[in-house]
């Protein structure tokens, strides 16, 4: 009988939590894995990533994400979990180190206005 791999190697999972203050000039801050640059690399295969808003009073939009080019990435899937979760499930099958950067727009709802941060996602090329 076949030995299936553990269910790290099967998804790539990273969970963020992000947090929104609409008194401070960099409204948006994210845990790790999140970088303070904002440009999360992830590696290659099947990626979930999760963010989870924790501000009282602060929702993600119905929408929550826009990327910056007009159209989603190929094998990218945005899914509004709810007011607090959303999930991106993103299958990186890039096969060349050439740059693969997704940026896009995060949007939350507070006290009736729209507010916006810009993270970036980069596909990393295999390794090895």
């Amino acid at each position: 009988m076949a030995t299936l791999p553990s269910q790290s190697t099967l998804v790539n999972i990273y969970n963020i939590v992000v947090t929104f203050d609409p008194t401070g000039p960099g409204s948006f801050t994210f845990s790790a894995p999140m970088p303070a640059d904002k440009k999360l690399r992830i590696g290659q295969g099947i990626n979930l990533i999760v963010f989870d808003l924790v501000t009282p009073g602060a929702t993600w939009m119905p929408d929550p994400i826009a990327w910056l080019d007009g159209t989603t990435p190929p094998f990218n899937q945005p899914q509004r979990y709810n007011e607090k979760r959303f999930t991106l499930l993103v299958y990186n099958t890039v096969l060349e180190a050439v740059n693969n950067e997704h940026m896009f727009n995060m949007s939350v709802l507070y006290d009736g206005v729209v507010h916006t941060s810009d993270p970036t996602i980069i596909n990393d090329p295999p390794t090895g």
